[in-house]
């Protein structure tokens, strides 16, 4: 175990025991491929440091992955990539995660048990009066509002717009997903 980690109140448990520094491993019956799991003590609690982190791809399938809190960036991006799950334009709290520093641990991120991380998507919006296109990043759980809010901070438009696509005009309660809008689909900016 790293030292800085022992230095820090953390143990090794087996069956649910924490393992003493001075104990041998055959007098803990730990043998070939025995679970030993990092955790610590808190209020004479034994916590756990595994944690489970959702990943939501484009499809918007759900991938868990469990991790140690104190990987650090670089270990979990090892991680997704053996996974098979790309980093590339995955985000936490509004930040890519591969612009975290490499050595940074997940938990020094804000990344805790049932985080989800999630890819940022593009839309290409259409402009009707300038016969113009421009691509614009959301999450798939945004609500139009944020949406067109975004656009007109982007953009800088003062004027008022709808949003169009496939021919219905999108409601600004709903959320983006509701209307099964894709990476790169493309809405209609019609001003008012």
């Amino acid at each position: 175990m790293k030292e800085e980690l022992i230095n820090q109140n953390f143990f090794i448990s087996f069956n649910n025991q924490i393992l003493q520094d001075n104990q041998k491993l055959n007098e803990c019956r730990i043998g070939n491929h025995s679970k030993l799991i990092e955790c610590g003590i808190q209020n004479n609690t034994i916590l756990y440091y595994k944690i489970k982190i959702n990943i939501r791809v484009l499809d918007g399938k759900i991938h868990e992955l469990i991790v140690s809190p104190y990987s650090t960036i670089n270990e979990f991006l090892n991680e997704l990539y053996l996974k098979g799950i790309s980093e590339k334009n995955l985000h936490f709290n509004g930040k890519l995660i591969k612009d975290f520093q490499k050595e940074q641990r997940l938990n020094e991120c804000g990344i805790q048990n049932n985080t989800i991380l999630y890819y940022k998507i593009k839309i290409k919006i259409f402009q009707l009066i300038d016969k113009s296109y421009f691509t614009i990043d959301y999450v798939d759980n945004e609500t139009i509002q944020n949406l067109e809010q975004k656009i007109k901070k982007e953009k800088q438009i003062e004027k008022e717009f709808k949003l169009i696509f496939n021919g219905k005009e999108l409601d600004k309660e709903k959320k983006i997903n509701e209307y099964q809008i894709k990476h790169f689909s493309i809405l209609n900016l019609v001003f008012l």
